[in-house]
């Protein structure tokens, strides 16, 4: 695809993701029919972003839209090392798979690509929400998903493409904020997110997961992972931030009756799986953790295992998928 021809599947699929307007693409942007809202785009990469709402990805997408308009972008800066591994993955690996990899952090020798938990049934639209630089979109990819992936940073969707290209992916990736999300009623048979919905506070997330719903297709399923306020970890973690002062893009922890509650009055009948314990490290990444990193990933995965026979223990899963359907 011609970076400097956009993909007639934005045009088809994208809407105005304030009033859900249909969009006209001229002169290297998308403007809403009903109200004007214009949509800036980068080498085929629509930023569907505006100054007139807030969310609690606001800060990206302030920055995305600074980096934008001021023609601020330097993909010089975050491209591909010559030890295989992208800059932007490099530098922000542990900011986007959880503080287990600190200690990969410019180390990395390949990238941490999971195996995805979904299997791909008639259904093969997926979106993946606060893609980051597209490892779980590139996970669902592998799996046999048509994915698309959305994120309020342009440095990380530049990157996603970047590294998609790389590994030999054709996948779409827009720049978009998942409390606004800019896609028709009905365009996805699946939705997936990773880490990135428990750091919402409780109103975001509500809106979150009703745009979710809305981008659905009827039957469609969502499997979005959160935290369990009832987690090993969890509660340690809880009272840290008992005893200090909360930091932006903090966590949020629900009980599964509230979760359950949650999704179901937002998106549909749902059901709650066990994700992990203590750590959201990955099985595909383990040969990369350093000594105690693996003795902490054996107990998290025997815990796994176990929860499976003894139903006690998923009250103590730090991680669940929640999955609904529509």
């Amino acid at each position: 695809m011609d970076e400097n021809i956009l993909d007639k599947w934005y045009v088809n699929n994208l809407v105005c993701p304030l009033d859900k307007s249909e969009l006209i693409y001229k002169n290297d942007s998308l403007v809403c029919k009903k109200n004007y809202h214009k949509y800036l785009v980068y080498k085929n990469t629509p930023i569907m972003l505006v100054d007139e709402y807030m969310s609690v990805e606001s800060n990206f997408s302030k920055k995305s839209l600074s980096i934008i308009k001021n023609n601020k972008i330097n993909e010089t800066y975050f491209g591909i090392e010559d030890d295989y591994v992208d800059k932007h993955v490099q530098k922000n690996v542990s900011a986007t798979n959880s503080n287990f990899y600190k200690s990969l952090v410019g180390k990395l020798k390949k990238y941490p690509i999971p195996n995805f938990p979904i299997t791909k049934n008639s259904g093969s639209n997926l979106l993946d929400v606060g893609c980051g630089w597209g490892r779980w979109t590139i996970a669902s990819n592998n799996s046999g998903f048509n994915s698309v992936g959305l994120d309020p940073s342009i440095e990380s969707i530049l990157a996603a493409k970047r590294v998609s290209k790389q590994l030999g992916k054709n996948i779409r990736f827009i720049v978009g904020d998942a409390c606004y999300l800019p896609f028709k009623e009905n365009t996805f048979d699946n939705c997936f997110s990773y880490s990135v919905v428990q750091h919402f506070s409780k109103l975001e997330a509500l809106k979150t997961l009703e745009e979710i719903k809305y981008v659905l297709k009827p039957n469609g399923y969502s499997q979005i992972q959160m935290l369990n306020k009832h987690g090993l970890r969890s509660a340690y973690v809880r009272i840290k931030h008992f005893l200090f002062k909360k930091k932006y893009f903090d966590t949020t922890y629900y009980s599964p009756k509230e979760l359950i509650q949650m999704f179901e009055n937002k998106i549909g009948k749902t059901n709650i799986e066990v994700a992990s314990f203590f750590t959201q490290a990955q099985i595909t990444e383990y040969d990369l953790f350093p000594f105690w990193n693996k003795l902490i990933f054996k107990l998290s995965s025997y815990l796994n295992n176990k929860s499976q026979t003894l139903d006690f223990l998923k009250k103590f899963a730090d991680n669940f998928y929640i999955i609904s359907k529509k």
